[in-house]
C-alpha cells in the first residue's frame, strides 16, 4: 500500500474516533468550557465542511494528492463532529434520534470502506497516486491521463486550469472517461486545439 492510500485509510478510520473523543472531552469538561467551546467549534466545523464541499463542486483542488486527502479528511472530521454534536440541539427525541441515525449512515459506510472496501480505496487512490505526465494544452491549461486502476480498467483525461497567483491550486475544467482508445481520445495530445 502506497503512502496516499495509507493516509486515506487512516483518515477514514480515525476521523470519527477523533471527533467522538473531542465531543466526549467537551461533555466531561466543566459546563463553562462547554458553553464557550461548542458554538465556535460548530461554526468552524460548518465552515470547513462548507469550503471543502464548495471547492469540490466547483472543481477547485490542490495540485498535491496528499493535500487533497488532508482537506477531505478535515471535512470528514468536521462532518463527524457535527453529527456527534446533534445531541446538544434542542430537538424532540424523535427528531434528534432520526437526525443522528441519518447522520451516522455515511460514517458507517466509511468504516465499511475502511475494512471490507479497502481494495476499492486502493484502486481509487492508487490511480491518482501513480506518476502522471502533464501535457500543456494552452498557457494555463494542462491535461493528465489517469489510468483506471480497478478491474474495469479504462482511463480518464483530466483537464485543469492552473492559476499563476495560487500555484498550489487548480480548477478541473473537464474529465473525459473512456473504456479504451476506441471510445475516446487516446491521450491528452488529441485534445489540443479542441474547445474545452
Amino acid at each position: 500500500m502506497d503512502f496516499p492510500t495509507k493516509l486515506a485509510w487512516i483518515l477514514l478510520l480515525a476521523a470519527p474516533v477523533a471527533a467522538l473523543a473531542l465531543q466526549a472531552a467537551i461533555d466531561w469538561g466543566p459546563a463553562r468550557v462547554e458553553r464557550t467551546v461548542v458554538k465556535p467549534l460548530s461554526l468552524s466545523a460548518c465552515a470547513v465542511l462548507g469550503v471543502v464541499t464548495l471547492a469540490s463542486f466547483s472543481g477547485v483542488r490542490f495540485v498535491s494528492l496528499t493535500a487533497n486527502l488532508w482537506a477531505l479528511g478535515a471535512a470528514y472530521f468536521a462532518y463527524c463532529l457535527l453529527v456527534f454534536g446533534i445531541g446538544r440541539l434542542p430537538l424532540s427525541a424523535i427528531l434528534r434520534n432520526t437526525a443522528v441515525s441519518i447522520g451516522v449512515l455515511p460514517i458507517a459506510f466509511g468504516y465499511f470502506l475502511g475494512t471490507v472496501g479497502l481494495l476499492g480505496i486502493m484502486f481509487v487512490v492508487g490511480a491518482y497516486a501513480a506518476p502522471q505526465k502533464e501535457t500543456r494544452l494552452a498557457r494555463n491549461l494542462v491535461c493528465t491521463r489517469i489510468e483506471g486502476g480497478g478491474p474495469s480498467g479504462g482511463y480518464e483525461l483530466h483537464v485543469h486550469r492552473k492559476w499563476p497567483l495560487a500555484p498550489v491550486l487548480h480548477r478541473q475544467v473537464k474529465v473525459i472517461a473512456a473504456k479504451n482508445e476506441y471510445y475516446g481520445p487516446r491521450d491528452c495530445e488529441a485534445l489540443r486545439g479542441t474547445a474545452l
